[in-house]
């Protein structure tokens, strides 16, 4: 999100939309190389992590842990989805709803802005009320339809235009 309000700074040049995300990356992840300290691994005994036992820490048996399978696999599938929605929707703004190139970017973040506070109050409050009612799958179910009615919404919008 913050990515795209920096960019919509410079839409007028190609060159810079590309330049300046990518300095801030730079910035930021050398701040972090330098100011984030991990212990020293270089006294750990050799003997502990060999090939075989690294990749046998990553054998995973859905059978033998079958919720935890069910939920990575709907937050992938969510996730997917997510995506792909927002992968296209400058595209879907631009041509379907004829907002301006120009303001795209814009309209981007404010949606971007709103969909971050939105999860944030939902996450928060919903976590609370799930454990204050010892409830989880009604908050999940209602939390599903509120995204599906979202999706099929923006799927049937119409373009403004004639």
């Amino acid at each position: 999100m913050f990515g795209v309000v920096i960019a919509q700074f410079f839409t007028a040049d190609a060159l810079l939309l590309f330049l300046v995300p990518g300095a801030v990356g730079v910035v930021l992840v050398t701040l972090f190389v330098t100011l984030v300290h991990e212990d020293d691994s270089r006294g750990l005994p050799k003997d502990q992590l060999t090939l075989g036992r690294l990749l046998s820490k990553y054998v995973y048996k859905p059978a033998q842990f079958p919720d935890f399978s069910w939920n990575w696999l709907a937050r992938f599938l969510f996730y997917f989805g997510l995506t792909l929605n927002t992968t296209f929707t400058a595209f879907f703004f631009a041509e379907r709803l004829g907002v301006g190139v120009d303001k795209v970017a814009g309209v981007i973040a404010a949606l971007g802005g709103i969909g971050v506070l939105a999860t944030t109050a939902g996450a928060l409050g919903g976590g609370f009320l799930s454990d204050r009612l010892r409830r989880r799958r009604l908050f999940l179910v209602v939390g599903g339809l509120v995204m599906a009615v979202g999706m099929v919404t923006m799927a049937f919008s119409a373009s403004s235009r004639s």
